[in-house]
């Protein structure tokens, strides 16, 4: 269970600032599937948002996802073997 005295609100605009640029239908089709954290509830009116460390882990995920899937290459080989910044 998380601590709400360190819990910290993100709302659709700051998904979109994060490069989370789904639509409402979309997110909720993700959410229902399991496959994006669910959002909580703010206000009767339908105000939500959802825990920012949830949404950084999946942000998380994806890139992991996405750097260990087939045709990725390793940070080495992806830049001619040299490390960025190197000479």
């Amino acid at each position: 269970m998380l601590d709400a005295s360190s819990v910290c609100l993100l709302h659709t605009a700051d998904l979109y600032k994060l490069g989370v640029r789904y639509s409402r239908q979309h997110l909720d089709r993700l959410e229902k599937a399991g496959k994006f954290p669910r959002r909580i509830k703010l206000t009767p009116n339908g105000r939500v948002g959802w825990v920012r460390s949830e949404i950084h882990d999946w942000l998380k995920d994806r890139i992991d996802q996405s750097r260990s899937g087939p045709g990725s290459e390793s940070p080495s080989s992806a830049h001619g073997g040299h490390h960025v910044g190197s000479r």
